[in-house]
């Protein structure tokens, strides 16, 4: 009898056993999509809009999507959290195979203390979607933190990525400025690296005890280097495996503020840290020129190893205020009504390698 050489029985468990691993998702065919109304999750259509969104990213060949979790919608009232609404989606994107990067931001009013008077500057201004990305008060760290471990624990087989709030540089994290008698009289923004980076030591330890193989990303940085600069100047460099940002342009995306990213954390000795690009794409009512410079845009995206997420912002276009109609934002790859763009064939193309 005549037995098979080593070779052949090799390079036969080999075959088979790239069959039966699971290959990892190639995460950057990800999207950022408005499920419900206004620019938000809350009032998604689960019978009709959302399934419809959910055809259109397993066409359209999408790996991933940023799912926000909100510490001030689960807990609205301390000590009570309802993960109902949160559950739902975290389980639908499962279930239909996307690979969910988290964003976990937001902050209950009663964990920042905003006064009546602090908010009526945020109206005034016309800021008031901004009141709940202020940062907690110091005596209310240690609940984020529990929060974290609670968040990462309960979604531990559900959910890898973790990216800690969003644009802190910029909009994402307004701080209350006061006269010499202690009154509220202005909004800076801007954020402040050495708050934000206290902040990111207490939720990566929670997010690690509750799931120790998650990983945790700085914020979706929005223009600034020198926040990151901050962090690092902070003690932060311990206390995140990856760096997301915005790279927004309008003519594709700003390669050159990746590259001085990426340059500031190899300096820092971070070489090995990824970049993720959370938010990326235009709002243009000229649909040629988005399918062109989303093409471009990837090319470019390619050409970097270490960038490792994208998602494209966004699925579908969203009003501000649905009863106005003057109020769309044209990022999507679909219209508000749901009809594909260029610019959807063209990620299609794309993500399936079809080019």
């Amino acid at each position: 009898m005549r037995f098979p050489s080593f070779g052949k029985l090799f390079l036969c468990l080999m075959f088979s056993l790239s069959i039966c691993l699971p290959k990892e998702k190639n995460l950057l065919y990800g999207v950022n999509v408005v499920w419900g109304i206004s620019g938000s999750s809350w009032g998604a259509d689960f019978r009709f809009r959302v399934p419809t969104l959910i055809s259109y990213m397993k066409a359209g060949g999408v790996t991933s999507t940023r799912l926000g979790i909100s510490w001030a919608d689960v807990e609205r009232e301390k000590g009570v959290r309802d993960w109902a609404y949160t559950d739902k989606f975290v389980d639908l994107m499962v279930k239909n195979g996307f690979e969910i990067i988290c964003c976990f931001c937001t902050t209950p009013e009663w964990a920042s203390e905003v006064s009546e008077e602090e908010k009526a500057i945020f109206h005034q201004r016309g800021w008031s979607n901004l009141i709940g990305v202020m940062a907690p008060k110091e005596k209310y760290y240690q609940i984020l933190e529990d929060f974290a471990e609670e968040t990462a624990r309960r979604y531990r087989d559900k959910i890898k990525y973790y990216e800690f709030w969003n644009e802190p540089d910029g909009m994402g994290m307004p701080f209350i400025v006061y006269d010499e008698q202690g009154k509220a009289k202005d909004i800076r923004l801007g954020g402040d690296p050495k708050v934000y980076t206290e902040l990111l030591k207490r939720v990566y330890r929670g997010l690690k005890r509750g799931n120790p193989d998650c990983l945790v990303s700085v914020g979706g940085l929005e223009s600034k280097t020198s926040f990151l600069k901050g962090i690092y100047e902070n003690g932060g460099k311990d206390y995140f495996d990856a760096v997301a940002i915005h790279p927004y342009s309008g003519e594709g995306i700003n390669t050159g503020w990746i590259e001085e990213i990426r340059e500031l954390m190899v300096k820092m000795g971070d070489a090995k840290k990824p970049i993720w690009i959370t938010e990326w794409g235009w709002a243009t009512n000229d649909l040629e020129k988005q399918a062109y410079l989303l093409k471009r845009s990837f090319e470019e995206i390619r050409k970097r190893p270490f960038i490792k997420v994208a998602t494209f912002h966004t699925l579908n276009d969203w009003r501000g205020n649905e009863a106005d109609p003057t109020s769309l934002i044209p990022m999507g790859l679909l219209t508000h009504d749901l009809r594909p763009k260029p610019a959807y064939w063209q990620f299609k193309r794309l993500a399936h390698g079809w080019e």
